[in-house]
């Protein structure tokens, strides 16, 4: 019972997960287990960069699964010019069984024993994977690296965002020293780094509550290897952050330092997988087919939820994230500011002429497109003056960044000044791509010709 209940608070997996097993054509490959009888196979996301020589693997936090990720690895391919491999967490998303620090750590090795010894159509070189573990995934990544360091294998690098030095620390700081005290000293990082000489960056934010910077400093301290860097950030905090000067910036300069250094990366590998390693398993379809079922059912139950909202409408496994669950405003707005941040980090860094040609900016350009249709139809629906708030400012992230796009260059620099907002008293407009127009005005709030009210507390909009 106490085991069910830690792993319930260490792994929260989303359910539904954010994606389908059809999500992401060309992807997600299914990585077989090692071990015969464990059931069913590893989904990766796997995104490829043309000419790379080195793979990052990469493990994600336990607030998110693989559904999640598409757009921010293809942002890490770009900039780090890397394959980009993701895996799924052990009882996250398509990944059957139940999570544990075993099964985890099984599945990690088992996804870089694939990659660097098993794929018949190109295996990577040790020492050009960099392995990158986030939050809760920074104790598979230390794991593995440390394992590989006991062989004298040394990878490229070891890159930790926001970690931990044990789940034992830092939950003694959640729920404090006398509940912590009986948790098992799982994900021992502190320890494990000790063994590592390959080189590492550590990332942290100041503001961080939940998992305090001072982890990451007594990780830095006691690392094993020469070559080691911590980055803090002033004003990031563990899940809200800048994510071009807090994450981007930090990690090319790491990579870029290993790759100017004397060792040889060997020669560019295509990251190609065998065909049946994206071909959808049957255990996979029973899952899909079940969560259908199980929505359908919910439909019934619940009408007009945001599950029932879910799989049939959503267009794309990621952006159907923010559609499901509670706090969908929080997803729907995070994802949308971040995704409008990195589309226009790569319209900045890419010539104009060269916008059109680009894949991973039209990818972009239509989940923006996506996001920003679906701040209009969730603010045609929603009263609450707080939540419409929250809407009214990310859309106006979305339309600044596509009208961006739509122009065709990039402003001059006395063009990018803000210009003073509208005070909450006065009308102000905005319009959508299809005409559809977003007027806030002393009264309340309309899209097209629905009206929405301030709350009988008499708040008003904020300035935007």
């Amino acid at each position: 019972m106490g085991a069910r209940l830690v792993n319930k608070f260490l792994y929260p997996a989303p359910m539904p997960p954010h994606y389908e097993c059809d999500s992401h054509p060309n992807h997600i490959i299914w990585v077989p287990h090692s071990n015969k009888k464990t059931p069913g196979a590893i989904p990766c996301l796997m995104v490829r960069c043309p000419g790379a020589k080195n793979l990052i693997i990469y493990a994600h936090g336990n607030g998110c699964d693989i559904g999640d990720m598409k757009m921010e690895l293809d942002y890490f391919s770009h900039t780090l010019r890397a394959h980009v491999c993701a895996f799924e967490l052990r009882g996250y998303g398509f990944n059957q069984g139940t999570p544990s620090e075993k099964s985890i750590c099984n599945d990690i090795k088992d996804v870089y024993d694939y990659l660097t010894e098993k794929n018949p159509e190109g295996k990577f070189p040790y020492q050009n994977i960099i392995l990158w573990g986030r939050s809760i995934g920074s104790g598979p990544t230390t794991w593995l690296a440390s394992q590989l360091a006991e062989k004298k294998i040394d990878i490229a690098g070891l890159v930790l965002q926001s970690p931990f030095t044990s789940i034992k620390a830092a939950a003694q700081h959640i729920v404090g020293n006398m509940l912590g005290a009986f948790l098992s000293n799982r994900w021992n990082n502190v320890a494990r780094i000790k063994k590592i000489k390959a080189p590492v960056l550590i990332i942290h934010g100041k503001m961080d509550t939940l998992i305090p910077h001072s982890h990451s400093e007594a990780l830095i301290e006691a690392c094993g290897s020469r070559n080691k860097r911590l980055h803090l950030s002033d004003t990031a905090d563990h899940n809200r952050f800048d994510f071009t000067k807090d994450i981007i910036l930090p990690v090319t300069k790491f990579v870029d330092d290993l790759c100017s250094n004397s060792f040889d990366w060997g020669e560019r590998v295509s990251a190609k997988c065998p065909n049946d390693l994206y071909k959808i398993p049957e255990f996979a379809k029973k899952m899909h087919l079940k969560a259908r079922t199980d929505k359908k059912i919910r439909e019934v139950e619940n009408p007009g939820s945001d599950f029932a909202l879910g799989l049939d409408q959503a267009e794309g496994g990621a952006a159907s994230a923010w559609r499901m669950g509670v706090g969908w405003e929080d997803r729907l707005c995070n994802q949308s500011t971040t995704g409008a941040e990195i589309f226009k980090s790569l319209l900045e860094t890419t010539p104009p002429e060269k916008w059109k040609e680009n894949e991973i900016i039209q990818e972009l350009k239509a989940t923006c497109d996506l996001n920003q249709k679906e701040m209009v139809r969730r603010l045609s629906t929603c009263d609450e003056m707080e939540t419409v708030q929250k809407l009214l400012k990310a859309n106006d992230v979305l339309l600044a960044v596509l009208e961006l796009y739509k122009s065709g260059k990039m402003p001059k620099k006395e063009d990018t000044k803000s210009k003073p907002q509208p005070q909450s008293k006065k009308d102000a407009e905005v319009k959508n791509s299809d005409g559809t127009r977003v007027q806030r005005t002393a009264s309340g709030i309309s899209v097209a010709n629905m009206q929405f009210r301030p709350s009988e507390q008499g708040k008003k909009l904020e300035e935007l």
